[in-house]
């Protein structure tokens, strides 16, 4: 009975990871925009389109809700392999009717550099990181990463990034 129920529950928990997949697979909860861009990517009718940046990071989860809040709506954005390809899908968009989208090509979003003001925030009291040197992702997508998110400093609670700040004239 004991192995009966175990069974019955690693089918129950393969049947959600199946549901899980395909719901990334069709890119659910993403801006029509954004599934129109990846069906069409995925038919073989846009090409240098890597997908939306969400798909190309990871994130430790115990950051995960401050990089998610941080990051915003980039999370939908889709990094392309050039202008080129960003351009293709902005016409396929208009074509269609599809709605509108944010690209970042890889061979033209640079990162942004830190002020010195900002590195200096790093050595405040419950300092974590800078948002992009918490996420991992493939070397070709680092400086998309960095220009979204390298101007963030991530700290272990609002009172200390709040003293921070304050320390810093607002201008961190």
């Amino acid at each position: 009975s004991n192995l009966s129920s175990l069974g019955a529950e690693i089918s129950a928990l393969g049947s959600r990871i199946s549901a899980m997949e395909r719901m990334l697979e069709h890119f659910e909860g993403y801006n029509i925009s954004v599934r129109f861009i990846m069906k069409e990517s995925g038919g073989g009718r846009l090409h240098g389109i890597h997908g939306p940046l969400s798909h190309l990071i990871k994130v430790d989860e115990k950051y995960a809700l401050a990089l998610e809040t941080s990051m915003g709506a980039a999370l939908q954005n889709i990094v392309t392999s050039d202008e080129a390809s960003a351009k293709a899908a902005i016409a396929a968009l208009k074509r269609q009717g599809a709605g509108r989208a944010t690209f970042y090509p890889i061979t033209t979003v640079r990162a942004q550099k830190r002020s010195a003001e900002m590195e200096s925030a790093s050595s405040c009291k419950g300092f974590i990181g800078f948002a992009d040197e918490l996420i991992s992702c493939d070397a070709k997508y680092r400086d998309i990463v960095s220009s979204v998110v390298g101007r963030i400093c991530v700290f272990d609670n609002i009172d200390n990034a709040s003293d921070m700040a304050r320390a810093r004239g607002w201008r961190v």
